[in-house]
């Protein structure tokens, strides 16, 4: 599409691939409008209103249509707030004593107040989000944010330090690698997942003939990302600073089409710093990893623009 050569077909895969990213990613919908509405600013081509259309109505079909017929629950709205839970519970567990009765009790009618300082963990806000109130109104949900508003403008540096240790392993060029999962993790879930199925009679499972395969697979992957230099492709930092540092260079070339190319993976990176868990839960920057390389090369490809 960016290179102008486009018709029906484009459009019906294009419609097609926004409406399966809707469906099998949570956060899709939002990584779609986000990336589409900045491509269509830089290349002004009304095919990118459309998909933007697509992937609203897919948005509305699914979550108000489908959801509600098959009687599947709703996503949390608790998924869009790790960045304040992280920071409540931080400021809960080093600042309590200067946490007012009102303060107190409208954190309480959003998350249990006695326990989110105890299970705080820096690297992961699943802990503190497992203790939201999930009946919470948006009249109490508004107090909340008033609460945490507050707070702020005591101990900002307390914000400031709960971000930053939920997000720095993105950033931070060191010994930070991402976490492999390998076959004995995959087995333990399948193990769990059995056992609370029990009553379905579910058995999920490795197929005992592809062991040694899969043994010899997993020396082979994890031989390879030892050896000096490609260690690095295991660093969550190097994919980051990449992206960014592209993002500039197709700034300063006034390559359009190179940018717009870039902004779904700089979309997905802000996605990966607002989510819940810290960079070395790798599958998380899975996409930019991936798709990284070929945007870069692609990008190459085009001819400055003077449309920035």
């Amino acid at each position: 599409i960016l290179t102008g050569t486009y018709g029906v077909r484009h459009m019906v895969l294009s419609s097609a691939a926004a409406a399966a990213i809707v469906l099998f990613r949570n956060d899709g919908k939002y990584l779609l409008v986000l990336s589409l509405a900045g491509v269509f600013l830089l290349c002004k081509k009304k095919l990118f209103l459309s998909l933007i259309a697509v992937t609203i109505g897919t948005s509305l079909i699914y979550g108000q249509i489908l959801l509600p017929f098959f009687q599947i629950t709703p996503g949390s709205i608790r998924e869009m707030l790790s960045i304040p839970f992280q920071q409540t519970a931080r400021y809960v567990r080093d600042a309590d004593d200067e946490v007012t009765d009102e303060e107190k009790e409208a954190i309480s009618q959003v998350l249990c107040y006695e326990a989110i300082a105890e299970v705080y963990d820096p690297n992961m806000s699943d802990k503190v989000k497992s203790k939201f109130n999930e009946s919470a109104t948006s009249q109490e949900l508004k107090a909340y944010f008033s609460a945490w508003f507050q707070m702020f403008w005591k101990h900002p540096e307390i914000y400031i330090q709960a971000t930053m240790n939920n997000i720095f392993e993105y950033f931070y060029p060191d010994t930070v690698l991402a976490e492999i999962y390998d076959y004995d993790w995959s087995i333990q879930c399948m193990n769990n997942t059995n056992e609370c199925c029990a009553v379905l009679g579910t058995d999920f499972h490795h197929p005992e003939k592809l062991e040694r395969i899969r043994d010899l697979y997993e020396c082979l992957r994890e031989s390879i990302f030892k050896l000096p230099f490609l260690s690095v492709l295991l660093m969550p930092a190097a994919y980051v600073w990449t992206l960014i540092s592209w993002f500039f260079f197709c700034i300063k070339e006034k390559n359009a089409r190179a940018l717009a190319l870039l902004l779904p993976l700089a979309v997905q990176l802000l996605v990966c710093i607002t989510g819940p868990v810290n960079g070395s839960y790798f599958r998380y920057l899975y996409p930019v990893a991936f798709c990284l390389p070929a945007v870069i090369l692609l990008g190459f490809r085009f001819e400055a623009s003077s449309s920035l």
